[in-house]
């Protein structure tokens, strides 16, 4: 697999990108029962360090020899010497010189080695053994550079890394005496020197006796370093700030290392206005399972308490996954009240064939009214030659207790079976679809109950036609019994069948048909059929230019006693077209006649829908929408778009006029990477037009340290949950991830300039 998503602690373990491969578990017992390899570290004398190579920059597996003033070959050995330049497996190579096996892939190289790969990344150093055919290389006293897009981007700035061993696995790799820095100078800023790096791919990296550098001076040592890579990424430095709900505060987390591998994460809050808040993880992986668990209250009159664990176990005969989450008191989700939730899942699977066992349980108790829900399923699929089936049985229990109601409660066994089998020119399906109340259940109704119903169904394609034909249609013939909107049971008869014809011509008109009619009769002496109908006719006159009729039909006569058969009613045209008189500027129109309002004596226009979107260069882009609505004929609403992008900075901005108020709405503005020397700045404001007010505004400066940057971020929020004023100032190396909250809202919501659905 690529070592891309390795990120920053591939770069602290100074292993180069490429595609990983497993390295040697057991590395004595395996290496002495091998022949001497210059790969293999139980036969040197020296100490050397290992890791993935590059990506190589092609796919060529012939040694093309580019440069060198001796070449010799003895059947699969060969020999350079003199300043060696070659391609063997898309690698392009450099080295004093080189000694290889053909046969083997594995090369000896001396003396200035450098190894390119396709990612524009090199590895450097005065002697490395390659194998070129696992992509594995080990060497003495070398070097990596990594790209930001080797890491994925997430890193900031390349990566320069110098490191002594390496060694471990794609799922946990290990190294000693590594050095890592994103300066590029000769005498960086700064480097993190460490003994020993335990990095978990996709997890997190660990530094053992990890020693900060400034300028060259020891400014920081620590035991151990923690630093998260998955996707949660919690904070792993202090952070202080101000907030409405918190006051001023700091937050401390320190996650420490144990010695079977897993973490023990600690945490340690002091809120101004909450008070103390001590928290605790264990993170936890092993060959076959894997977790976590955290607890996290707030000391003093909160009674605040939060409880989370998640557990993934794999057996040889399946899997078993559980997770909870207890959160009482909690100021950002549940003040005042409690909330929980347990999730556990067996899933046994037999090659096609697989069975699920399912428990789920929420529960809420707030102000004197408590609900809970519970639900235990078992869940089986079976393919047996061309039958197949599935079986699903569900209990669930609801209750709901209310201060001056009665309470309720109401258990039910959902059962749920389903049978097909392959006929070839045609598909046999039985289902048996029930609930049952389990107790007494006042009014008890299940409006979707089979109990049974067999379906025999067809399509084109089954009686032989082309699978690109114009011309397709699928019906169905079924009988059954079901759960009417009354208590009592209903057989039904019924036959629908569909038909479409699709235009697949390259001539500029096209014409696209749909039919339907579905006939039922039912056991209570009554019927119902329904036609429906369909047209799509389009004309092209060129590039992004088009003219669009549409005409949709649906009737049912009759009646059915049955909720599935029961439809609406629409006899509707719209139409739609799109004109570019010039190259930059595109213009739209589109609007609707409903046939049925003019039965009701209503206006049967739609509404109309004016759009333009003007794109005069590359960097400048606006658009446009009006509505007008003909019920009340005025014009409802104008949208505007606009984004203008001068170089490597963005500004976006969104309003919308509201026609019936007269006022504009919302006006949203955000700015993206506007520089001004080493400052990097960017903003969001969004303005409400009603209440006339800014209902929410960011602002994210980021100065440029060459080697880290510092970060000040302002937020401020005067609507909705949690509103109020944050201020963050920390400072990142750039090599490592870490999120900002620029851009995302109070509830996690991305923010940006959408200010409606109509675009």
């Amino acid at each position: 697999m690529r070592i891309v998503f390795l990120l920053t602690g591939l770069a602290a373990v100074s292993v180069a990108s490429g595609q990983m491969v497993p390295f040697y578990q057991g590395m004595s017992s395996v290496l002495k029962e091998r022949p001497y390899n210059p790969l293999d570290v139980a036969n040197g004398t020296q100490e050397v360090r290992s890791g993935g190579l590059p990506p190589p920059v092609g796919s060529g597996q012939d040694l093309e020899v580019i440069r060198c003033e001796n070449f010799t070959q003895d059947g699969n050995q060969v020999k350079m010497t003199g300043g060696v330049e070659f391609i063997f497996r898309g690698y392009r190579t450099f080295a004093d010189s080189a000694v290889g096996d053909l046969s083997t892939e594995v090369f000896e190289l001396e003396g200035n080695v450098r190894i390119i790969g396709s990612d524009a990344l090199t590895v450097d150093g005065q002697r490395i053994a390659v194998n070129y055919r696992t992509q594995e290389f080990k060497s003495t006293d070398s070097k990596a550079i990594l790209p930001p897009s080797v890491v994925g981007g997430r890193a900031k700035t390349p990566i320069y890394t110098v490191g002594g061993t390496t060694f471990g696995s794609e799922r946990r790799l290990q190294g000693t005496d590594t050095d890592l820095t994103t300066c590029d100078r000769d005498d960086p800023h700064f480097h993190i020197e460490s003994s020993s790096t335990d990095l978990r791919p996709g997890k997190r990296i660990i530094f053992r006796d990890v020693r900060i550098k400034l300028f060259g001076k020891t400014i920081l040592s620590l035991p151990f370093l923690s630093i998260p890579l998955d996707t949660r990424r919690p904070k792993y430095l202090p952070e202080i700030g101000q907030s409405r709900d918190e006051g001023f505060f700091i937050k401390n987390r320190y996650a420490i290392p144990l010695k079977d591998g897993s973490i023990l994460n600690t945490r340690l809050d002091y809120m101004s206005k909450l008070g103390v808040g001590v928290g605790s993880g264990y993170d936890y992986a092993k060959n076959d399972f894997e977790g976590n668990a955290t607890a996290y209250t707030i000391l003093g009159q909160s009674n605040t308490l939060v409880l989370q664990t998640n557990h993934t176990q794999r057996f040889g005969w399946g899997s078993f996954g559980f997770s909870s989450d207890y959160q009482q008191n909690y100021y950002l989700t549940t003040p005042d009240s409690r909330i929980s939730n347990i999730r556990a899942q067996f899933i046994l699977p037999q090659g096609r064939n697989n069975t699920t066992l399912s428990f789920n349980r929420n529960g809420s108790d707030y102000s004197g009214s408590r609900s809970s829900n519970e639900t235990i399923t078992v869940n089986d699929n079976r393919v047996i030659g061309k039958f197949q089936t599935n079986f699903d049985v569900s209990y669930q229990s609801n209750s709901n207790q209310y201060v001056g109601s009665p309470d309720y409660n109401q258990r039910t066994i959902d059962l749920r079976a389903r049978g097909t089998r392959d006929l070839k020119q045609a598909n046999l399906a039985l289902e048996y679809t029930r609930s049952i109340p389990v107790g007494e259940i006042p009014n008890f109704y299940s409006g979707s109950d089979k109990t049974p119903v067999i379906t025999l169904s067809t399509d084109s394609r089954r009686l032989g036609a082309r699978a690109n034909s114009d011309l397709n249609f699928r019906s169905n013939l079924s009988y059954g019994e079901f759960g009417s909107v009354t208590s009592d049971r209903v057989q039904r008869y019924a036959f629908d069948i569909d038909a479409n014809r699709t235009d697949r011509s390259t001539n500029r008109l096209k014409l696209d048909l749909q039919s339907s009619f579905k006939q039922g009769y039912y056991s209570d002496d009554t019927a119902q059929y329904t036609v429906g109908a369909g047209m799509n006719l389009s004309y092209r006159l060129g590039k992004d230019t088009s003219a669009n009729i549409r005409y949709q039909y649906l009737r049912p006569e009759g009646y059915s006693p049955l909720n599935i058969d029961r439809s609406g009613r629409y006899h509707l045209a719209t139409t739609d077209i799109t004109y570019r008189p010039i190259g930059y500027l595109l213009l739209g129109a589109q609007t609707g006649y409903d046939f049925n309002r003019v039965q009701t004596q209503d206006v049967a226009w739609q509404q109309v829908g004016l759009r333009a979107e003007l794109n005069p260069t590359k960097w400048l882009g606006i658009r446009t929408l009006a509505t007008y609505d003909t019920i009340s004929q005025l014009w409802s609403g104008v949208r505007i778009d606009g984004t203008y992008i001068p170089g490597a900075t963005f500004l976006s901005i969104g309003a919308r006029y509201d026609g019936v108020r007269g006022s504009w709405s919302n006006v949203n503005l955000f700015l993206n990477g506007l520089k001004a020397g080493r400052t990097r700045l960017s903003a969001y404001a969004g303005y409400n037009g009603f209440s006339k007010q800014l209902d929410s505004y960011q602002i994210n400066a980021v100065y440029d340290l060459h080697c880290a940057e510092t970060v000040i971020a302002y937020t401020e929020t005067r609507t909705g949950f949690r509103s109020g004023r944050e201020i963050s100032i920390f400072i990142r190396i750039k090599a490592f991830p870490t999120d900002t909250m620029f851009g995302i809202g109070q509830r996690g919501q991305p923010l940006g300039t959408g200010t409606g659905r109509d675009f």
